[in-house]
């Protein structure tokens, strides 16, 4: 059997916006920039997007609101390196 020493953490970086609702990232996209601040993208002509929390689902329009470059938590897999998880 061979065993991979390639690492199982998702390095790539995730543009996301915050749900208006229930404040969760909702990530929505991979940034092909790697997380680098100083490369601009065009901004969507419309962004409307779910909250994935089951316990929120809401549905709004992100357009307007501000969007991060962040990278997925590897144990929780959806909360961005830094942020502490509110139980």
């Amino acid at each position: 059997m061979k065993i991979s020493r390639w690492s199982k953490t998702d390095t790539r970086w995730y543009l996301a916006v915050r749900c208006v609702k229930c404040e969760s990232h909702i990530f929505f996209a991979l940034d092909h920039g790697d997380g680098d601040e100083d490369r601009n993208s065009p901004p969507p002509e419309k962004l409307v997007l779910t909250c994935t929390l089951a316990s929120c689902g809401l549905r709004a329009d992100y357009t307007s609101a501000a969007i991060m470059r962040l990278q997925k938590q590897p144990a929780l897999g959806t909360a961005p390196r830094g942020t502490v998880r509110a139980g």
